[in-house]
């Protein structure tokens, strides 16, 4: 210990958990003004020369009571603990700097979220996986991270009853500002593992609604506006529904989070207030996409404005995304599927031709706006694809699987013969 003093105290707590039998802890408080923190850091050195670690999470970043309050004569009882997670945090960094830099370091946080603690984390895990009394308490307590250069995270529970569901921990991730959903990998095998109690039936596809979505809409590009500070912007119809809007500030595309934080479905609608500030734009047309029913139609920018946007039946705790785009002509426009690179369209030639990128591996409907020749030819990557047309909803679509590299998709109107019909396949939750 380099000959430095500490000293620890067990207040009774300890710690076991059906799913590792070997977890058996005893809780205790570790008061180490110098000598434990320095231990800890050489045992990390010597794991990071050891073995090839590419991140690290730190359970319990937090500012618990301490005991020596009355002997250190501190105003507060946690004054103690806020100082020394800040040195061990910092220490933690250099060392992780020095020998693993491109490695990230994340904590559990949820008391004394305040920069000298927390500030050395690339990542941030909200609550642990427990479910937040309101929506709004989470923003009050976690809304301020948006603000950091650091990525805010959350994940759903497990067997614990007081965590949250899936979908309500996307209803938290949406409205916030995407991009914070972290995911169990055993939750995906409720059958081999019995601690995955209470995961729901439909959990890949909520994932991959989810998921992909954000990735596809480009959410790093996008501005959002948060629907706890945009009254001014835009209106929910009735208590316990949200919406929060985010503005692809590359493409101009906007996406509309409509959520129902109440126990039982509900239908949910959106009022455009000041439109501009939003990027919305009256004239012209709009396509408008219900990206999880696949159902898609033409508004004028005039009418959707003035409207707003009917989100429909929205189930309990759920949400559903809606896709805006501004067609500049009656040429065929990509809607959804995949994450727009680059879209060119040779109108004198007929072709439009986008490069798409998504997970390696990933299969999913390319949907694009059909323009005025209904006779069009569809070709992946050079090849012909079996794209079909949905006349009522004015789209052509596809199934697209992604490689390493951009997919190559070129429509062109030198298309002999129609497309076969059919509409656009659903494209996940929410069906309950």
């Amino acid at each position: 210990m380099n000959g430095y003093l500490w000293q620890g105290f067990n207040y009774g707590g300890r710690y076991t958990d059906s799913m590792d039998r070997y977890c058996d802890m005893m809780a205790t408080c570790l008061a180490s003004p110098n000598g434990l923190s320095d231990y800890r850091i050489a045992c990390n050195d010597r794991m990071l020369d050891r073995y090839d670690v590419d991140g690290m999470y730190i359970d319990d970043n937090l500012a618990y009571v301490c005991t020596l309050q009355a002997e250190h004569a501190h105003p507060e009882a946690a004054y103690d603990c806020l100082i020394e997670l800040h040195e061990m945090n910092w220490k933690r960094r250099q060392s992780l700097r020095a020998r693993r830099p491109h490695a990230v370091l994340i904590d559990h946080c949820a008391r004394a979220t305040v920069q000298p603690v927390i500030c050395d984390f690339d990542a941030h895990l909200y609550g642990e996986g427990y479910t937040f009394p309101s929506l709004e308490a989470y923003w009050a307590q976690y809304g301020a991270f948006k603000g950091m250069d650091a990525q805010g995270c959350l994940w759903p529970g497990g067997k614990d009853l007081d965590r949250s569901a899936t979908e309500v921990a996307y209803n938290y991730d949406l409205l916030g500002g995407g991009g914070q959903y972290m995911y169990i990998d055993w939750r995906l095998y409720p059958e081999k593992f019995a601690y995955a109690a209470g995961v729901a039936k439909d959990e890949v596809p909520i994932l991959r609604a989810y998921n992909w979505a954000q990735y596809g809409f480009g959410m790093y590009e996008s501005t959002p506006h948060y629907f706890a500070e945009s009254a001014d912007l835009f209106a929910t119809d009735a208590p316990g529904r949200r919406a929060t809007i985010y503005r692809n500030e590359t493409w101009g595309d906007h996406l509309v989070v409509l959520a129902n934080m109440n126990a039982e479905a509900e239908d949910v609608a959106l009022t455009f207030r000041s439109p501009g500030r939003l990027g919305l734009q009256p004239g012209g047309t709009y396509a408008v996409l219900d990206v999880n029913a696949g159902e898609c139609r033409r508004e004028s920018g005039d009418e959707l404005l003035r409207r707003g946007l009917a989100g429909g039946r929205v189930p309990g705790r759920g949400l559903k995304l809606f896709h805006l785009r501004r067609l500049p002509d009656d040429g065929p426009r990509h809607l959804w599927g995949g994450k727009r690179i680059a879209e060119r369209r040779d109108a004198s030639a007929g072709v439009l031709t986008l490069e798409l990128q998504g997970p390696p591996g990933s299969e999913q409907t390319v949907i694009v706006a059909a323009g005025a020749e209904p006779n069009v030819e569809v070709r992946v990557d050079g090849a012909p694809a079996p794209f079909r047309l949905d006349p009522s909803r004015r789209t052509i679509h596809g199934a697209v699987r992604f490689g390493p590299a951009p997919v190559r998709v070129e429509v062109s109107t030198a298309g002999r013969d129609p497309l076969p019909e059919a509409p656009i396949p659903p494209g996940g939750p929410p069906r309950r």
